[in-house]
């Protein structure tokens, strides 16, 4: 089984198309904010959510509600 592992993508499709043949994906969270292809990593994940698990982290919480990930520390 080959488990591909991310965290910190920050919108950076290059990251998740570089392993395109895994069995299962954990990202660990901060999939947007920053990069530049934002849409094409959420339709990554969008794609690859039935096999794997994505862990909401602070920027991917602060992007919907237009707030700075520093001041989402206190968000469930």
């Amino acid at each position: 089984m080959k488990l591909l592992i991310v965290s910190d993508i920050h919108g950076n499709w290059a990251v998740p198309n570089a392993e395109g043949d895994s069995d299962q994906i954990l990202c660990l969270g901060d999939l947007v904010d920053y990069g530049s292809e934002p849409a094409a990593c959420v339709s990554w994940a969008m794609e690859e959510c039935a096999k794997s698990i994505f862990i909401s982290g602070n920027h991917d919480r602060g992007v919907p509600l237009e707030e700075r990930p520093e001041k989402l520390s206190s968000l469930p």
